[in-house]
């Protein structure tokens, strides 16, 4: 839900300042140029969070190269091994 009301925020934000740019000439062709600036102004997360009461919480990545494969995990089972065997000898009927 958190997810959905930052994503809200966000159009909401889009919306207004496309009303803005509109407000000029009543058309938005270069809206997205423009828009893509504004995203990338330094502080624009700070600004949307603290308007709208939202707390931006960053993700926690994982380093792939310290992970350990699962044993055995591709080797079949007893009962996969068989039912290949029926679907097998199936097919060369």
């Amino acid at each position: 839900m958190r997810g959905q009301a930052k994503l809200a925020a966000i159009l909401a934000e889009r919306e207004d300042a496309r009303a803005s740019f509109m407000s000029k000439d009543g058309l938005d062709v270069g809206f997205s140029d423009k828009w893509r600036e504004t995203v990338q102004e330094e502080g624009f997360a700070e600004r949307i969070a603290n308007k709208y009461g939202l707390e931006w919480v960053p993700i926690e990545t994982v380093d792939a190269s310290t992970l350990k494969g699962v044993p055995d995990v591709n080797t079949p089972t007893q009962k996969e091994i068989e039912i290949g065997n029926r679907l097998t000898s199936r097919g060369s009927r």
